[in-house]
């Protein structure tokens, strides 16, 4: 069965939200749009990976990051996963600036994920990784 994980928002990604929408805004109000245009389609691209960007765990033992409909979905296979750990980087109870989640894979690659519920998203993969080392 599928389990999927809503991203959160983070403070950095709410900030830069607040900041491409004041820069939309702005160049709305002083007719420029050879900027606006650009802006407008910057700040669809991010709200649109604010509000879709999952984390799924397959029955097949793999990840699938989805970013949205206008980034490709990365997939990990469980039994690539060298090392699971919970990034602390500056992060005070809900408000966090780039903690999350960090999955260290055998080939090198590194990814962050931001789940809203991360104790629970952590706990799932760990689980699931020691399915895969210790089978029954």
């Amino acid at each position: 069965m599928n389990r999927i994980f809503h991203a959160k928002v983070t403070f950095c990604r709410g900030l830069v939200l607040i900041i491409l929408t004041a820069a939309t805004l702005f160049t709305l109000w002083r007719q420029w749009p050879l900027v606006a245009l650009p802006a407008m389609l910057l700040l669809l691209w991010w709200i649109e990976r604010l509000i879709h960007t999952t984390y799924t765990l397959t029955p097949d033992q793999q990840l699938l990051i989805d970013k949205g409909r206008f980034s490709h979905t990365s997939i990990i296979r469980l039994t690539d996963v060298r090392h699971l750990q919970r990034s602390q980087a500056m992060q005070k109870r809900h408000l966090s600036l780039w903690g999350g989640i960090q999955i260290t894979c055998n080939d090198g690659r590194r990814f962050t994920l931001h789940p809203q519920r991360e104790e629970e998203c952590l706990a799932e993969l760990q689980r699931r990784c020691q399915l895969l080392d210790n089978p029954r």
